[in-house]
């Protein structure tokens, strides 16, 4: 298995795994853009949208996501040997549409040449989610990490289409944190991976950004509509209290935004 097109930006610049070279500074910024932007929706002539219902999926912790399934689309043909697939592992807040760019004839992934079997993570509303759950909707949902996300795929791959073997796997951002996961989890299962900027290891930064997120989402109440579109307004009632704290690293300029009244209502 040879690691591909992996690269780290520190300090504002982008490094080849290896260390070989150094990339520009502008460079990295656009490409964490890149896989940050939104996704594209389904259009007309695209490949149409598949689910793989595989029943329970055990996770890690040992909890379990009921009447999981899969979301994913595929682009090109399978052929006799099986042996010419590419997994395409997606961002945080991406779905299949993610790297649709590269995919097509004549493109980076080559789909009269390979076949592309573009996936949905578990949470991102297609694949089974806290938000489209019927078993364990929103708060029911069991946690869930990167390692449960490389399963599904696996089980996708292996029971579903019948792939043993895939080219690569490739994947941005949150999808390149999958790809490397894969090389670790199931080192001779690609020839090779292309992780486009990813984090092989969670920085302050990006704690922050997640936790702050998630936190904003818990604090929306929880009690009638008029008072939830109030809140939403800003009509929030006078010193309510945030019991976010800062995560373990962050800047102390950060951490002090953590203190504090909040601007968030809660139920």
């Amino acid at each position: 298995m040879e690691v591909t097109d992996y690269m780290e930006v520190t300090d504002g610049n982008m490094e080849v795994a290896d260390g070989r070279s150094t990339m520009s500074r502008l460079l990295p910024f656009v490409l964490v853009l890149l896989a940050a932007s939104p996704a594209a929706a389904h259009k007309p002539g695209d490949p149409p949208h598949q689910t793989y219902a595989m029943g329970d999926l055990k996770l890690e912790s040992g909890e379990v996501i009921k009447d999981f399934a899969i979301s994913y689309v595929t682009h090109g043909t399978l052929n006799a040997k099986k042996s010419n697939a590419i997994l395409m592992v997606t961002a945080l807040t991406g779905n299949h549409h993610r790297l649709d760019f590269l995919i097509g004839p004549g493109k980076a992934l080559d789909s009269s040449k390979y076949f592309v079997v573009a996936t949905d993570a578990i949470g991102n509303g297609l694949t089974t989610s806290p938000s489209n759950s019927r078993a364990q909707p929103r708060m029911q949902f069991p946690k869930f990490g990167m390692r449960d996300m490389v399963e599904s795929q696996r089980r996708l791959l292996k029971d579903k289409l019948g792939i043993e073997h895939v080219v690569a796997v490739v994947g941005p951002s949150m999808g390149g944190m999958q790809a490397l996961q894969w090389g670790v989890s199931h080192p001779d299962v690609m020839d090779g991976l292309v992780a486009l900027v990813p984090l092989a290891r969670t920085p302050a930064w990006s704690v922050l950004i997640v936790d702050a997120s998630r936190k904003a989402i818990m604090l929306i109440p929880r009690g009638t509509t008029a008072t939830t579109r109030a809140c939403r307004r800003g009509a929030c009632a006078s010193g309510a209290t945030s019991s976010a704290s800062p995560p373990r690293g962050a800047p102390s300029g950060i951490a002090s935004s953590f203190r504090g009244p909040s601007t968030c209502c809660h139920g």
